[in-house]
């Protein structure tokens, strides 16, 4: 075979072979497996390892309109004056008043539901209808989306500690602990109010671009979506449960110092719920209980109301994944059992 032969048979070769990887990248790409959330709403990828902040307070910019305009709905929300999804804070409270915070990510927010319907206005609307006005109860809506527990207890302890609150409620749930695992514990505040991230892997690039790469590192060399393999997974979300459990007794020490009762809520995501998922609070929970810090399973109290299996769809936006007005009216329902328990055993009268 003369030296020509052997140039044009290569560079057919080489030709077949980009059209072979580029006809591959097409079709992974309109079947879409493995986009990320942002992507499958249109949006450009973003890195799972950036939470979208530059400094400790992971909030919204104050009295600014944000709009949300997915595919299973939209609406326009307006942050207050700490950078969160309720009317302002002030420090004063009316007379004969209870003050309630509900800290946590997306599903406290409301990510799903209108303004009026996420799960701190539902639970504001159970506690009302029984105390009435005596006392006059209010819950501030304190959850931003893509937050986790490192960022809330920075929030609560620097900037909403000064509100007085007369009850906390810290809602975790499996998103919590993949955040902790990609961005790190208390070790991400730097003293100049910037925040430093766990490094992404050097090939986070071409992942961002080809979905071709998505499908090889997953279904070939059997990574995560935390870019791990499962021996590496497995020791990374012990590391994170151990993180959390930390930041958890931080919160119950500044609580029980400043005399805040201190309720942590677990919740499921929709395949716990409905059992294709294993469900990823247990050992938290298991902690929360050895060390006395008053918990409430969102999970078993769903179960309780029959959301198990096919069922807990009504709950849920199908793509999106979370919670619709039904899904956090119920959240509320099974938060308020706790919190009438408490109110109720320190005597409050109510109408």
């Amino acid at each position: 075979m003369t030296k020509r032969n052997i140039l044009m048979n290569a560079g057919v070769l080489s030709i077949t072979l980009i059209i072979l990887l580029t006809v591959a990248e097409v079709i992974f790409r309109v079947d879409g497996k493995y986009a990320t959330f942002n992507e499958k709403y249109g949006l450009p990828y973003h890195s799972l390892f950036d939470a979208g902040v530059k400094s400790w307070y992971h909030v919204y910019p104050p009295h600014e309109v944000t709009s949300q305009i997915l595919k299973e709905y939209s609406y326009s929300i307006l942050a207050n004056n700490e950078g969160l999804l309720d009317n302002d804070f002030v420090i004063e409270k009316k007379p004969h008043s209870i003050r309630i915070m509900v800290i946590g990510d997306s599903f406290v927010q409301g990510m799903g539901a209108g303004t009026d319907s996420t799960c701190p206005r539902s639970l504001e609307g159970i506690l009302r209808e029984r105390y009435g006005s005596n006392p006059e109860i209010e819950v501030w809506n304190c959850g931003v989306g893509n937050s986790d527990p490192y960022f809330e207890y920075i929030l609560f302890s620097n900037r909403l500690l000064k509100y007085n609150p007369d009850y906390v409620i810290e809602l975790i749930n499996s998103t919590d602990i993949s955040d902790v695992t990609l961005r790190g514990g208390f070790e991400r505040f730097n003293a100049d109010s910037s925040v430093t991230y766990c490094s992404p892997p050097w090939y986070e690039p071409v992942y961002a671009k080809s979905f071709l790469f998505r499908r090889i590192l997953h279904d070939v060399l059997c990574y995560n979506w935390l870019f791990m393999r499962p021996k590496q997974e497995a020791e990374a979300v012990h590391k994170s449960e151990s993180e959390i459990e930390l930041v958890l007794m931080r919160f119950r020490i500044l609580c029980s110092a400043h005399k805040i009762p201190l309720l942590v809520g677990f919740h499921p995501r929709d395949p716990e719920l409905n059992g294709t998922m294993k469900y990823s609070m247990q050992n938290l929970i298991n902690f929360c209980d050895s060390v006395y810090i008053p918990r409430i399973d969102i999970k078993s109290c769903l179960e309780d109301k029959g959301f198990v299996r096919e069922k807990s769809k009504l709950l849920y936006w199908p793509m999106d994944g979370h919670c619709n007005a039904e899904g956090y009216k119920h959240f509320a329902e099974c938060l308020s059992l706790p919190v009438i328990q408490h109110l109720d055993s320190i005597q409050y009268k109510y109408n």
